[in-house]
């Protein structure tokens, strides 16, 4: 598997730390859908508290 590297613009965390309150979740869960959406990938989660609202995640677990 190659690696990715992916450089977050500040534009892109404004609403990160709100969402991870709202959604009782940690910084880095709250912006796993932005980035795969930046990355035009599909979102694989096993964290349903945290990505169960977001279109398009594909819940494993």
């Amino acid at each position: 598997m190659a690696e990715v590297n992916v450089y977050i613009q500040d534009d892109l965390l404004e609403n990160e730390d709100s969402d991870a309150a709202a959604l009782g979740c940690d910084f880095y869960a709250a912006c796993a859908p932005a980035i795969a959406a930046m990355l035009d990938a599909e979102l694989v989660s096993a964290d349903r508290q945290a990505h169960a609202a977001f279109p398009g995640v594909r819940l494993v677990g």
